[in-house]
């Protein structure tokens, strides 16, 4: 009874921060930059204000215009899919579940940070399934007229990563390592020369054409502002990154990067100006 007035509570409270969201524009071209405060001790209170903040955005494209809804990263239902449900799998159900068709089914992965993850196939319809590997995915990615995956988990100071490869051998499908990375990412943004660039909490990174990997930002983002989402601009010179409190636009050719938001109404009140 407790973990149910529990999770009620938690609901309303996330339904009450989305309410209080005053209208917004969506295009985040009409958005107004936050500046970093100098000191340390003022960027101490404004990065835990941003990781202490009821508010993130997940950005996405519409036409050419890069634009930013709010997402519930509270909620941890928000990511799980039922249709991918396993009985005998404790994972399902009651993890991130992320998904992608392929010729003979569904590749799913099932996460749940660090109590544990697992990547299954399921057939078309479902009533089929087997399991490939304990990998935790992040996405799926379509690379190279192949099928990759990023996957990882940081958690108490450590953070561990790779881009995985999926092939099939004798009816069955397999995963891969094909290429360890520093961190454990969040977001994938793939470039039209299949450039693959990733988003973790304290670096931006790069996988070339020949999964070589590149490091284009260390340090990254402000620490404790976690990366949820990434698009990249129509020309390819941006990449905005949806995060807790903020848009973050990255100037790949620069490599300025600006912390962005609709209305300053919405920081967190503990945020120094």
């Amino acid at each position: 009874m407790f973990k149910f007035f529990l999770a009620l509570a938690l609901a309303l409270h996330a339904v009450c921060a989305s309410a209080a969201v005053k209208p917004y524009s969506a295009d985040v071209s009409t958005w107004k930059e936050i500046t970093v405060p100098a000191s340390e001790e003022e960027r101490e209170v404004w990065r835990y204000a941003a990781n202490d903040s009821e508010i993130a955005w997940r950005v996405y494209t519409e036409g050419t215009i890069v634009k930013a809804k709010l997402d519930d990263h509270h909620s941890k239902k928000a990511d799980r899919d039922t249709r991918f449900v396993i009985a005998a799998e404790p994972l399902s159900g009651f993890s991130k579940t992320s998904f992608t068709e392929v010729d003979d089914g569904w590749l799913v992965g099932y996460n749940r940070g660090e109590f544990g993850a697992s990547l299954y196939w399921f057939s078309k319809d479902r009533k089929k399934h087997y399991k490939i590997s304990d990998h935790q995915i992040i996405r799926f990615i379509q690379k190279s007229n192949a099928l990759y995956a990023i996957e990882g988990l940081s958690h108490l100071g450590v953070s561990r990563g790779s881009l995985i490869k999926f092939i099939k051998h004798s009816g069955r499908w397999l995963a891969s390592t094909e290429v360890k990375l520093p961190c454990a990412p969040n977001t994938a943004s793939l470039k039209r020369n299949q450039e693959l660039l990733l988003a973790c909490p304290d670096a931006l990174l790069a996988i070339d054409q020949d999964n070589f990997i590149h490091t284009l930002y260390k340090p990254f983002i402000q620490d404790g502002i976690w990366p949820i989402s990434s698009v990249l601009s129509e020309t390819e010179d941006y990449l905005y990154i949806g995060a807790v409190q903020y848009v973050i636009q990255v100037d790949l050719n620069s490599k300025q990067i600006r912390y962005l938001i609709p209305d300053e109404s919405l920081l967190n009140k503990r945020s120094a100006k």
